[in-house]
Order: structure tokens, then C-alpha cells, then sequence
């Protein structure tokens, strides 16, 4: 990281940080996903740029959600947390 310029990182150093590779980054610009970025120019030869804070701003919107069942199981998912219900009415 430059030390001139601590606010940004490098699309490899985004990646570190964020835990991905720079390659799904690239492939999320693409798609308009991800955290936001920035190009130090206009040319195709621009380099990419993410300020930290919008890099710690989409990672704390990032939401765990419980998968349910995996494509092509036999068993049925697990009920949510808390409820009590039971599939053969038996308590």
C-alpha cells in the first residue's frame, strides 16, 4: 500500500482483505456487484482502486443466511431456530 495514499487499496489488496480472489472482484464489476471502486484515470490501462471504508461499508452489509436443503437432497431442512415444530405432531 502507498503510504501517500492510505485511504485506497489495490484490487489485489481489496481482495486480501476481503477475503476473495482479485479475479471475483473483476468479475463483480462486471456485473455491478461487490463493493464500490474507483479508476485513477479514463484509459483501459486505469488502475482499479477501493477506499477502505467502502470496503468495511459492504462487508458489514453482508448478511449470513442459513441455507436450506442442498440441491438433489433426501433429507429436509432443519426447522428454523425456536419453532416448535414437529413433523409427527409428538411432543
Amino acid at each position: 500500500m502507498n503510504t501517500l495514499d492510505p485511504v485506497f487499496l489495490t484490487e489485489n489488496e481489496a481482495a486480501k482483505l476481503l477475503g476473495y480472489k482479485a479475479q471475483t472482484l473483476r468479475v463483480w464489476r462486471t456485473q455491478r456487484r461487490g463493493p464500490r471502486w474507483a479508476k485513477d484515470g479514463k484509459s483501459r490501462a486505469a488502475r482499479v482502486r477501493y477506499r477502505i471504508e467502502d470496503l468495511r461499508d459492504w462487508a458489514a452489509g453482508l448478511v449470513v443466511i442459513r441455507p436450506g436443503r442442498p440441491k438433489g437432497s433426501k433429507k429436509k431442512p432443519l426447522p428454523p431456530e425456536g419453532s416448535n415444530n414437529n413433523e409427527n405432531g409428538c411432543s
